[in-house]
């Protein structure tokens, strides 16, 4: 998929309109506009997708894409696995999943990492902000108490996929499972130092302050995991690597559950 930066945020948003239309019927995706971001007299939505299983869901899972706005992969990824839910419900069988595929929507129409106003958003969570973005965003963190959270990024400096780990103690046993399926499609960081931070076979166990996580008042804390793929890498190839380990965390998240509820 080669396009100019500044295309995707019109495609994207014509995918998510077809999209809408496409699950109006479904009986198990819904869609719901939560906000609109104003800037500079432009108007900019917060989109929000739903998977609710047929039996009662085992565990809440919030997927979060586009928080940077240069890096469209994410936001690809999301709805290329929304379409297969559309066909596959088991993908996420006994999981709510709520999606939030554009989290930073005027800072991806400008292609530029940051919002408008130049704040990064990945920075400013749990700090007390007032930036629309990051209060919508925190009111469903908190409002959802999520089980788990999956943030999709790319890195134009790494030499391969790896990720960041926190919450919960067993979260690095759901990220070796999706840098596994997603290495079919851009091979692991071997890095062992990637964004300033020590990192082993592809995993990174610090993070920086204000990125997205649960609220830090949270208890128990839920998996969090940053997973990141290479801008070095085609479009095509991050984007499957994305909707790659997101299955494979899901999969992996389900089995842990269902091991713990069997002790």
């Amino acid at each position: 998929m080669q396009l100019s930066p500044s295309s995707h945020y019109k495609i994207l948003e014509t995918q998510i309109q077809e999209l809408i239309v496409s699950i109006s019927s479904h009986p198990h995706l819904t869609y719901y506009q939560l906000t609109t971001f104003y800037y500079q007299a432009q108007q900019f939505p917060l989109h929000k997708f739903t998977f609710t299983p047929h039996q009662d869901p085992w565990l809440t899972i919030g997927i979060f894409a586009g928080i940077h706005g240069d890096e469209p992969a994410g936001p690809y990824a999301c709805l290329d696995f929304i379409q297969k839910l559309i066909f596959n419900p088991t993908l996420a069988q006994n999981c709510r999943l709520l999606i939030y595929p554009i989290c930073n929507p005027a800072g991806l129409s400008l292609s530029q990492r940051t919002l408008p106003n130049g704040l990064d958003l990945n920075r400013i969570f749990w700090t007390n902000s007032q930036q629309p973005e990051v209060r919508s965003l925190e009111n469903e963190l908190k409002s959802y108490h999520f089980d788990g959270i999956l943030a999709l990024h790319s890195d134009d400096t790494a030499d391969g996929i790896y990720g960041y780990v926190g919450g919960d103690l067993l979260t690095r046993h759901l990220l070796e499972p999706a840098l596994q399926s997603a290495s079919a499609f851009i091979p692991r960081s071997q890095s062992p130092l990637i964004d300033g931070w020590k990192a082993t076979n592809a995993i990174i166990e610090q993070c920086f302050n204000g990125i997205l996580t649960a609220s830090p008042s949270q208890f128990p804390k839920p998996f969090e995991i940053v997973f990141e793929t290479s801008a070095k890498f085609s479009l095509n190839l991050q984007i499957s690597a994305h909707t790659a380990a997101i299955s494979a965390i899901l999969e992996a998240a389900i089995r842990l559950h269902s091991h713990a509820l069997n002790l």
